[in-house]
């Protein structure tokens, strides 16, 4: 057994790449007399309606069982001379250790001892911070059924909506959570990663609420086996057993159930606003399991579909459906060699995509594309102390964007904010990965110390082709009203992106047990890079000399990333009952590589030309004769066709590197009823940025005239002073070309407080609770400051706190998440008599922070434009009016109740729920327009959607 660790070990070290914790769990077996001495020889037999798997005690009398599935098993151990202890209920959750000691009595006579104490719910060997979402939760609590608003309860995530009864089903929400701005976060679906490649953190699929069993979330004091500091989303689909059952279930919500919460609160141009609301959502799900070859061959399969029909704040149209289909097989090749085969696809149909204020229905898009995702797993036993697991992965991603308008030309009022009710962007996508990996489980015995290896080997492989046009005439107009006045339009050359991303990595960890500690050192190697592929675009059809066709040849990996981290972790247990929990990790972590990197440079990609606009006959469309001087642009104006862009990657650009230091301290109340406090500090370095290169310093000079307005939030005047680029300076960077690289002199540093208590359903309640404390601040040395104008998103702010600009699926860009010092939510539920349930879920906040901004077309010296790196508007530059902390949002809260009534009629169960959302009406402003320099400034929105009830009926069979 030695000798297969040994190799094991070995090749993990050589090859191994797997990129987060895993969704399956351990029970860990001490057998010993009753006074505590070990029993080898003992055979210990493990259950489940689809597992049976039996082992002997070693000369430690322990015995371990891995690779488990999150169900309930029933455990019997038996010795010659001994009684047996036969123990069920023995519940494994996502990713978890279940340790039990097993006390052996002698026998005189066969006798069965029955042990009915519940399942620890404290993880003697966790040393992180980690969530659960178990089926009681998923499916007895009010849930608005989508697995972005299960993020809102999981301690230090921090979304930028709220979803209320399904108001924002159907949309991918962003998230922050302990110092990590989203972009690293994986999503996980039993083993295999769908993590977007192109759109850093997001999930490549929108998933079947219904089809899950568990929801595992880790958010710090990930092993080595984890790459990214992001939190870890392990989603578990269910399975089928030795009993064909299955389920119907219809929930539904309906206008008619809802109330109004703005009564002319909320105007524009003095015209209340209709507010945030539901039209309908109406959700239908099927699924079915069972055996195939009795305890040798199970199937399962379910289809589910989603309508959800909404409307924003001002009236505008959002429809959504979501139709997700499943299939797995799975079961015994032998008695130690296990397969899963593993098939699901879920699709997004969307019809008013990004409707908002700012977005008329003409502007929004139509969504469609689905995303199926397959999955091959074998797991063999070698001997009693090995487990070895192959998996084969491949997410076929692909989605189209097209815009209800059919205009020839976009355009953008600058002074409203409003796109003009033409048409949009038109994209398509397909982002295929492949991923194949081979991990393993090794235990050891060394002396009275027991040693659990991990290691693995992965591949993944993704390609990212997106095309994009800005409308037929492929530009988009600039304008302040219909006046006429500082016109500008951008040319943009037809985007057609082929970009490779590889990685390789190899990690080993050893978990060493012995007497009250459990000591966790690991260590993971990664390579990282990618490569721009060959690729045609068509030119500028207005004006093809400006950005001509281009037949792009490609390009070599700009850059490489190679890095080492190490992890370690400790836990101390004791207690008459080991009740007391001490818990601590330091890790290091570095980021993952996305494709947006690779393509920097891509001059197939958003490549543009940026003019003065003469609206001679003032009709807002850019007719010919009317296209002026070039002042910017991502094209080289001398070599317009050049295979690159005017922008620079640095070559030895490194990915940023997280540092976390963290210690915890648990109490179990009793088995299923758990108290925690944990702290987590961590610091980010090597941040990237982009920089106007070959200008320092001493090239930027304070603005001839500041910018002065008045603050619609307070009525105060403000003063903003800003700086612009000298004619020398400019000299020296005449096209304004930017280099990506890491900043230098930049760090981030989180520290947060999280109190918790969980308790497991039993005695007829459950409850999970957390509050958290939290501060993310930056630090900015001001001697290395190029640029030193104050920006909206306070980058250059030094100890400011840091929230992250929402972007992406629906109408965000004036919220910034993740900056709330405080946040918490708590659920629970309470069985009543005659099977009756009442649950509830009641989640609070500080308000977000309300950072205001002026964004202004300023000319540097030179008469080139101003341009400002990092910010969604490459046409001007947004100064920050006060300190980005300085304005909040009003707190929010929000409580949801359930009440549901089972009926048993056989082998038929009846529930029937109501659940009503926002139960007292709450009607807080989520967003208003930030942007000062703008006539609709301080408007609201979004807000809270109203109150509304909900309806649902299940029957399981």
């Amino acid at each position: 057994m030695k000798r297969i660790g040994t190799v094991a070990l070995l090749m993990g070290l050589a090859f191994s790449f797997v990129l987060g914790q895993d969704y399956k769990g351990k029970v860990l077996l001490s057998v010993t007399t009753e006074d505590g001495s070990p029993l080898p020889g003992a055979v210990a037999q493990l259950t489940s309606p689809t597992f049976s798997r039996s082992f002997v005690s070693d000369s430690n009398g322990a015995i371990r069982f891995v690779g488990l599935e999150p169900d309930t098993y029933e455990l019997r151990v038996s010795l010659t001379g001994f009684n047996t202890v036969v123990r069920p209920g023995v519940t494994v959750e996502t990713g978890a250790s279940v340790r039990i000691s097993v006390p052996m009595s002698p026998a005189t006579e066969v006798v069965e001892m029955v042990v009915t104490a519940e399942t620890p719910l404290m993880d003697a060997r966790k040393v992180g911070t980690s969530t659960v979402v178990t089926t009681d939760e998923l499916y007895l609590l009010p849930q608005s059924r989508d697995p972005w608003s299960v993020l809102t309860t999981v301690p230090s995530i921090q979304s930028d909506r709220i979803n209320i009864g399904g108001s924002e089903s159907g949309q991918q929400s962003n998230f922050a959570g302990k110092g990590d701005d989203g972009g690293t976060a994986s999503w996980v679906m039993d083993g295999v990663e769908f993590t977007d490649p192109a759109a850093r953190g997001a999930s490549q699929s929108y998933l079947d609420f219904a089809s899950f069993s568990q929801i595992g979330v880790t958010t710090g004091g990930a092993d080595a086996s984890q790459r990214s500091s992001g939190a870890r989303l392990n989603f578990v689909t269910k399975k089928g057993s030795n009993v064909h059952t299955g389920s119907m279930s219809l929930v539904w919500a309906d206008r008619d159930f809802q109330s109004h919460n703005n009564e002319n609160t909320f105007t524009l141009d003095g015209e209340p606003f209709l507010g945030n609301r539901i039209g309908e959502t109406f959700e239908k799900s099927f699924e079915l399991g069972g055996p195939i070859v009795k305890d040798r061959l199970w199937y399962w399969g379910a289809f589910n579909q989603n309508s959800i029909d909404t409307t924003t704040i001002n009236g505008s149209s959002d429809k959504t459906t979501l139709e997700n289909l499943s299939i797995k097989l799975h079961g015994d090749i032998t008695n130690t060699t296990r397969f899963t085969a593993f098939y699901t696809q879920g699709d997004k149909i969307k019809n008013g995509r990004g409707a908002g204020v700012d977005r008329p229905q003409n502007t929004t898009w139509n969504q469609s594309g689905p995303t199926p995702i397959y999955k091959f797993e074998i797991s063999q036993l070698v001997g009693d102390s090995t487990e070895l697991t192959a998996t084969y992965g491949r997410v076929d991603g692909q989605f189209a964007l097209k815009p209800i308008g059919t205009s020839g030309q976009l355009g953008y009022d600058l002074d409203t904010g409003f796109w003009d009710n033409t048409t949009y962007f038109d994209y398509a996508t397909e982002r295929p990965v492949r991923q194949a990996e081979i991990k393993g489980n090794t235990f050891l015995s060394t002396n009275a110390m027991e040693h659990e290896l991990q290691y693995g080997f992965k591949y993944y492989e993704a390609t990212v082709g997106s095309t994009s046009r800005a409308g037929d005439d492929q530009l988009i107009l600039y304008y302040y009203g219909s006046t006429g006045e500082a016109d500008t339009v951008l040319l943009y050359r037809e985007g057609n992106l082929i970009t490779d991303l590889d990685a390789n990595s190899a990690y080993v960890s050893d978990t060493m047990s012995w007497g009250n500690w459990t000591v966790t050192a690991g260590l993971r190697w990664d390579k990282q890079s990618g490569q721009n592929k060959a690729s045609s675009t068509e030119g500028n059809r207005f004006n093809p000399e400006a950005l001509p066709d281009l037949n792009f040849l490609g390009q070599d990996e700009p850059f490489s990333w190679s890095t080492v981290a190490p992890r370690i972790g400790a836990t101390y247990n004791w207690g008459s009952d080991r009740q007391y929990l001490l818990r601590a990790n330091a890790s290091i972590y570095y980021d993952t590589l996305s494709t947006g990197y690779i393509s920097y440079t891509n001059p197939a990609w958003y490549v543009t030309s940026y003019h003065i606009w003469n609206d001679l006959d003032g009709d807002l469309q850019l007719d010919e004769g009317e296209l002026g001087d070039r002042i910017g642009g991502d094209a080289d104006p001398d070599n317009p066709a050049a295979q690159t862009t005017i922008n620079l990657i640095d070559p030895d650009l490194k990915p940023n590197k997280t540092t976390e230091i963290a210690f915890g301290f648990e109490y179990a109340i009793n088995p299923e009823f758990t108290l925690a406090a944990d702290f987590t500090h961590r610091k980010l370095d090597d941040d990237y940025h982009q920089r106007l290169f070959g200008i320092s310093r001493s090239d930027y000079r304070l603005a001839d005239e500041p910018i002065v307005g008045v603050n619609p939030f307070t009525g105060e005047t403000y003063t903003i002073d800003y700086y612009v680029v000298t004619e020398a300076g400019g000299a020296n960077n005449p096209n304004r070309g930017f280099i990506f690289e890491n900043r230098d002199g930049y760090s981030e540093v989180y520290q947060g407080l999280e109190l918790s208590a969980t308790k497991r359903l039993s005695n007829r309640w459950m409850l999970r609770g957390n509050i958290v404390f939290q501060d993310w601040t930056r630090n900015v040395d001001e001697s290395k400051l190029v640029d030193p104008n104050n920006y909206w998103d306070g980058r250059n702010e030094d100890g400011g706190t840091i929230g992250i600009q929402s972007a992406g699926s629906g109408n965000r860009s004036n919220v910034w998440s993740g900056g709330a010092k405080w946040q918490g939510n708590i659920n629970g539920l309470y069985q009543l008599p005659w099977n009756l349930t009442v649950s509830g879920n009641l989640f609070f906040r500080e308000g977000y922070a309300v950072p205001l901004g002026y964004r202004v077309g300023v000319t540097d010296d030179d008469g080139f434009f101003h341009r400002n790196a990092t910010q969604d508007d490459p046409l001007s530059t947004t100064f920050a009016v006060a300190s980005f902390d300085s304005y909040h949002y009003d707190d929010v809260y929000n409580l949801d109740l359930k009440l549901g009534k089972n009926f048993d009629l056989g082998t038929t169960k009846l529930e029937l729920s109501c659940e009503v959302f926002n139960v007292f009406n709450e009607d807080t402003v989520l967003a208003r327009n930030l942007r000062l320099d703008q006539s609709t400034a301080s408007e609201p929105r979004e807000i809270l959607s109203p109150r509304i009830a909900r309806f649902s009926a299940r029957i399981n069979f």
